[in-house]
């Protein structure tokens, strides 16, 4: 089995080629791509319109006194948001899926880190499909669950 910091990096490497300051095409942010919602989780961003359910990145700001630069110039930041996103996950799938770990669906061994892999990816909406309805979706830049889910598979997650 792999460590997790090999899984963090891995992650990094694929996300953003381990650049910390990287800024994608779709506004995605930071070495392991985290959209401004996903950040709004936890309390580094918020919403614009308060009663907006948009997941767009353009609904949401920086909480005060952090702002995009200091955010993607933050090694420290963006690996304690990591380990607090990984945490979430990792908690919501083995309440609901412990019970698939080591089963195979869809031709891939479901392990602990390709579903956090998977939600990292596309949410939990993502991971459900995969699990629960057998669908396989992909992000806008065609990645599938599958790719992700054999992909990271055995890595140690703390």
């Amino acid at each position: 089995m792999k460590s997790f910091k090999e899984f963090c990096q891995a992650i990094r490497k694929k996300e953003s080629n381990d650049i910390y300051n990287c800024v994608n095409s779709l506004g995605y942010l930071g070495a392991y791509q985290f959209g401004m919602a996903r950040l709004s989780d936890f309390n580094v961003t918020q919403r614009i319109h308060k009663n907006s359910t948009s997941m767009a990145n353009k609904e949401f700001l920086f909480i005060p006194l952090l702002n995009k630069e200091k955010f993607l110039n933050s090694k420290t930041l963006q690996d304690f948001i990591f380990w607090q996103h990984i945490q979430d996950h990792k908690n919501f799938i083995l309440k609901r899926y412990n019970n698939l770990i080591n089963k195979n669906i869809q031709n891939c061994k479901i392990t602990l880190s390709g579903c956090i892999a998977v939600c990292h990816l596309l949410g939990r909406g993502g991971i459900i499909n995969f699990l629960s309805k057998n669908i396989n979706n992909e992000d806008a830049f065609g990645t599938k669950a599958s790719d992700y889910m054999k992909l990271f598979a055995n890595y140690e997650i703390l």
